[in-house]
């Protein structure tokens, strides 16, 4: 039910992929990437001064977080049992609200919200129901979209300003002979997401799963996928479990972390198990039987997806290498980054290539060893980020990794956000704000926000200050509420004198 490159799919899969055959050749293009290694790799420090966790522990799964201002956007969201989240929020999350559209799909992975407050969401769907809605301005109600058919899925939702929506994805749609049928590619909308219309690109077999539009007319649209075993392979469950410490109960991933502990000899009894389990892993991971290859195509159109022209499409011959696509970010027609994952002989590597000259050529400019990069975006030419995941040191998770570059992507600025296994979409709301959001290690999902040191300092000094004055405020209401009863013990005494005093002065002087 999950799109393709969801944080946990790609966590659990490179850890297969470690242990399988060696390798035969390597394409052009995986060199090209491989050659990152010996550029930047991630040596990052941990540097959490500008991101703050602002909505811990939100929710199970955090597809996607849009906002139009610093103030007010939207997060699509999933929890365990509930199900679907549609939140809003007016005050940078101080406060959020839940939208009630009037069908869910499984899980809003993602949303776009445009300079005039027009609103787009899209996800997996569920029987019976298409998977893309609209904010009806003129309601304030989420309605369905009009021509999105059940069994659509879709993601990948941009802006291009005002009533200007794109998206990708897989979708049904009627033949003239009234039968269904499906397809793959791009929507595009010109009224706020009410009504769609359609482009196939060149893969039949392959959904896209990220798309970066310039313009109206073009775009850059990837796609990938990696091995997986098959979903009825109780013995892939089995080195699953023991390879992450969790349970596979239908079809879904349930982890468990270690015991926090400072007992030496139970720590080397976590090692020695830890070990166990690996060395189990290595003797049986060869028998897991897969029923994909890795793939990673990248095409382009400049007439809205009428034509296409495919500037990456590699498959892999082995299981043990390969590369694939995972995210594309295009600043004008010819500067442009993607994100992706490449595997030599069972080794998985992230890495972060650029183009200047509209995709026809990449240079690598960063690689995460044993690492993943999920997504890349750029405010402007100069201005962006990068988030992921990179190795933890001690071997427990991993940390959450976010790269900044403010030169163009030239260079990088590394974070390590610690108590993250990774982080999986970032939106840059100006130059000096963003926010990110991942999973963190007891596995919930939460929210962090980029913001100036400065403001960051004046945004705590303003709530130390308001912590002070609402101290203040109540020791004065307690100080009134004294004064209060003192001054009615004090009526109530004299009264009493008075009493006294008339029956039998002298007791009450004495």
């Amino acid at each position: 039910t999950e799109p393709p490159h969801t944080p946990h799919h790609q966590q659990v899969e490179k850890d297969r992929r470690k242990h399988q055959a060696m390798a035969s050749r390597i394409t052009f293009l995986f060199v090209v990437c491989v050659v990152a290694l010996c550029t930047g790799t991630v040596s990052a420090q941990l540097n959490v001064a500008n991101w703050t966790v602002v909505r811990p522990n939100l929710a199970s799964i955090i597809g996607d977080i849009a906002f139009d201002t610093v103030d007010h956007g939207y997060i699509g969201a999933f929890i365990s049992g509930p199900g679907p989240l549609l939140l809003e929020t007016d005050d940078g999350l101080e406060h959020l609200y839940q939208e009630n559209p009037g069908f869910s799909p499984i899980i809003y992975w993602d949303v776009a919200v445009s300079d005039s407050k027009a609103a787009v969401c899209a996800g997996v769907t569920i029987p019976g129901k298409g998977a893309a809605l609209y904010l009806d301005q003129s309601t304030g109600n989420w309605t369905q979209s009009e021509t999105v058919l059940a069994g659509s899925t879709f993601s990948e939702v941009q802006s291009l300003g005002g009533a200007d929506f794109r998206m990708v994805g897989a979708w049904t749609m009627k033949n003239s002979d009234n039968q269904r049928v499906v397809s793959n590619g791009v929507a595009s909308s010109s009224d706020g997401g009410r009504t769609w219309s359609f482009a196939s690109w060149p893969f039949s077999d392959l959904s896209p799963n990220s798309a970066s539009w310039v313009d109206s007319n073009t775009a850059y649209v990837s796609g990938g996928q990696l091995p997986a075993p098959p979903a009825d392979d109780s013995e892939s469950d089995a080195i699953y479990q023991m390879t992450h410490g969790c349970q596979v109960r239908d079809g879904s991933v349930h982890y468990t972390q270690p015991e926090m502990t400072n007992d030496p000899a139970e720590l080397e009894r976590q090692l020695t198990e830890a070990r166990q389990q690996h060395a189990a892993v290595e003797a049986a991971a060869n028998s897991i039987p897969l029923n994909e290859t890795f793939r990673a195509v990248l095409v382009r159109t400049t007439d809205g997806g009428n034509t296409w022209e495919t500037l990456i499409n590699e498959t892999s011959v082995t299981n043990s290498t390969g590369m694939t696509i995972t995210s594309v970010e295009f600043v004008n027609a010819n500067v442009g980054f993607i994100t992706g994952e490449i595997v030599v002989q069972g080794f998985p590597v992230a890495f972060m290539n650029k183009t200047t000259d509209g995709g026809k050529t990449w240079v690598p400019v960063y690689a995460v060893p044993a690492g993943f990069l999920l997504k890349v975006k750029m405010y402007n030419e100069t201005f962006g980020f990068a988030v992921g995941g990179a190795p933890n040191p001690n071997g427990i998770f991993s940390f959450g990794l976010v790269l900044n570059t403010t030169d163009g992507g030239k260079t990088w600025q590394e974070s390590l956000i610690p108590k993250f296994i990774t982080l999986n979409n970032v939106n840059i709301v100006d130059g000096t704000h963003a926010y990110a959001v991942g999973i963190q290690s007891w596995q919930l999902a939460s929210i962090l926000k980029y913001q100036p040191i400065s403001e960051l300092e004046a945004a705590n000094a303003a709530k130390a200050q308001a912590a002070q004055a609402e101290q203040e405020e109540a020791a004065e209401d307690l100080r009134l509420e004294l004064e209060e009863e003192i001054a009615q013990l004090q009526a109530e005494l004299d009264t009493v004198v008075a009493f006294l005093t008339h029956f039998n002065p002298k007791a009450v002087t004495d």
